[in-house]
């Protein structure tokens, strides 16, 4: 085989998860985040844009067979590709966090109802909480995620702005068609007499089903950022009640809520303090240092038979050896990249890729390397000859960076327009700013910049060199630098 066929068939697969679900099986690694969610140590998983929240979230949905080996039925609460459940909610939206907690609560319900149903559940427990749902009409039709969402919210229309039920009774003591036979508190006495429970009790009653058969669930929750793109007081909003509604499942100990969140975003819910904060304490983050960044692409890259066949080489064999990543490494990327700089080129990547919280994510990692694979090969279409004793040059692996660079800045501007025209403003600027920069670039005060550069800080689009509250400097990292014709 050709190098050049060889480079035509090579790839680091897709920096999104959600287009990668059978790949995924293949180079997934198994960290102590994963580790931690299996042995049910962590629920909360937060992480940056494009650092594998995705991946793991996939990973675990796809391992719903294993898991149920050991008795657990996993059970995801939104699409994996989208938030397209909830899109009425930004038409309509709730009133608050009050109405979004009821919202995930009923919602949460239909999900496990379903999954209850699709392993033929027939106990006592689970015949009554289907009853209860029936004579409230709140069994839908079809168990699609935008078709439970969108009878919650139907049903929640029936409660007063104080969320207590209009419950009419006819002459006969009998119940109204329309009626709520589920209330969002505890019944009265009253009413409960009349056959009427607290959504608490459904979950109750979920409870001891998956207890007479021997079950526990796991309802996971992913693509958050998706889900409220476009409404930060809704997202928030959101937010907050479904980590509300997550402390009030603990009761239930064989439910379990799993969410993955962006940690950004989780910051924007605590920022003016969340008083459930103690109780959340099964957390962890992602992180990733140059080994395991390094580990992740060559868990990839070895998965090109074309690669290996080309070195002769075995996949188990380089798989469990360092070295053999690092020489296979190095005969597919040029040892240096700048000429002048003697770094290795890996870490030439990673302290290109790194943001201004000092983040590099697996997404741009993999970006990079795939960009660079697609300028080589436009390099031999062209006529270029391959650089001696490697795959890919230096010079494809700049494009690459270059690429990765564009496709970030575009990300951000895509997920926070209101940060375009003042990013867009500092195209051609030089790296080191302070404020009175910025102020001028702008063309806004000198406090309104500091807001503006507060949250580019808080996002990594800069880095906080020189703590001075007076005159603090500001450095725009590498991976920015290409998108905003700075060298």
């Amino acid at each position: 085989m050709s190098d050049s066929k060889v480079i035509k068939e090579t790839s680091a697969g897709s920096r999104v998860a959600e287009n990668e679900t059978d790949g995924l099986k293949k180079y997934f690694q198994k960290t102590y985040i994963w580790d931690g969610i299996i042995e049910n140590e962590t629920d909360v998983i937060f992480g940056c844009k494009g650092s594998g929240k995705s991946a793991l979230y996939n990973y675990l949905t796809s391992s719903s067979n294993e898991l149920f080996e050991q008795d657990v039925l996993l059970v995801p609460a939104v699409n994996p590709r989208g938030g397209a459940a909830f899109k009425d909610l930004k038409t309509n939206p709730p009133t608050g966090e009050v109405e979004f907690n009821h919202i995930w609560k009923l919602y949460f319900i239909l999900i496990l109802v379903n999954k209850l149903m699709e392993f033929k559940y027939d106990d006592a427990y689970y015949k009554e909480v289907v009853q209860k749902l029936q004579e409230s009409n709140l069994m839908p039709r079809s168990f699609t995620f935008p078709s439970m969402l969108r009878m919650v919210r139907d049903y929640l229309l029936n409660f007063n702005p104080q969320f207590e039920p209009k419950i009419n009774f006819n002459e006969v003591g009998g119940l109204d068609s329309y009626s709520c036979n589920i209330v969002l508190s505890e019944p009265s006495t009253a009413e409960a007499d009349k056959g009427i429970v607290s959504i608490n009790y459904l979950y109750d009653l979920i409870n001891k089903s998956l207890a007479e058969n021997g079950n526990r669930v796991w309802i996971s929750i992913d693509r958050l950022d998706v889900v409220f793109l476009e409404s930060l007081e809704l997202e928030v909003n959101a937010l907050r009640a479904l980590f509300k509604v997550y402390v009030d499942l603990f009761e239930f100990e064989n439910i379990r809520l799993i969410i993955f969140l962006r940690d950004d975003i989780w910051n924007r819910i605590i920022e003016k303090g969340f008083r459930e904060l103690s109780h959340i304490t099964k957390h962890d983050d992602i992180s990733w240092d140059e080994d395991s960044l390094f580990n992740l692409l060559m868990s990839r890259l070895i998965e090109n038979e074309a690669l290996l066949k080309f070195y002769k080489l075995k996949k188990k064999d380089v798989k469990k050896s360092k070295g053999a990543k690092l020489n296979l490494f190095n005969n597919i990327f040029e040892e240096t990249v700048t000429s002048g700089d003697k770094r290795h080129s890996f870490k030439w990547m990673i302290s290109m890729l790194t943001d201004g919280n000092g983040n590099c994510s697996p997404r741009e990692l993999i970006h990079l390397t795939n960009e660079s694979i697609k300028a080589q090969k436009k390099k031999l279409q062209d006529g270029e000859k391959l650089p001696s004793k490697c795959l890919i040059g230096s010079d494809a692996i700049k494009i690459g960076f270059r690429r990765a660079s564009k496709l970030k800045y575009d990300t951000v501007i895509s997920e926070y327009p209101g940060l375009s025209i003042y990013l867009h403003r500092l195209k051609k600027k030089k790296v080191r700013l302070r404020i009175n920069d910025l102020k001028e670039a702008w063309g806004i005060s000198k406090k309104d910049s500091r807001i503006i550069a507060k949250k580019m800080i808080d996002l990594g689009i800069f880095k906080l060199e020189n703590d001075n509250q007076n005159e603090p400097e500001l450095l725009v990292p590498f991976l920015y630098r290409p998108a905003l014709g700075m060298y």
